[in-house]
């Protein structure tokens, strides 16, 4: 087992219902849980369990090495490139009133939502 209890994953984006995971398969409503950050809280012979998933209709789901990735934590330095960068996106789209070209709503999306979190958390963009 590649985790331990306490670890943060992130459930792959690419999770299906129709795909088989190690020795387990993913249930449809397994897939509400793509791209999500969780805690492991419980570690098994071939199969993790999740905090995200404690009120589950139905109960718990086991997870596999193959349905999660790792989390790789940005660096103070990355934070700071990243709000100099949207700093000067967010000039350049008034500058230019880019709006009237591009969907800012899709535009968005995407920017890494973990990352962008981050720098409203620990520093306002």
């Amino acid at each position: 087992m590649k985790y331990k209890v306490g670890d943060k994953v992130r459930v792959k984006e690419d999770l299906s219902h129709k795909e088989q995971y190690g020795e387990f398969g993913v249930m449809e409503d397994m897939e509400n849980y793509k791209n999500k950050v969780a805690t492991i809280t419980q570690v098994d012979r071939a199969r993790y369990r999740l905090d995200i998933d404690k009120d589950a209709p139905g109960g718990r789901w086991a997870w596999t090495d193959e349905m999660l990735e790792d989390i790789i934590e940005p660096t103070q330095s990355d934070l700071e490139k990243y709000k100099d960068l949207t700093r000067f996106l967010l000039k350049e789209i008034a500058a230019f009133n880019i709006e009237k070209y591009i969907d800012i709503d899709e535009t968005l999306k995407i920017l890494r939502p973990d990352l962008l979190e981050l720098v409203k958390t620990k520093g306002k963009v």
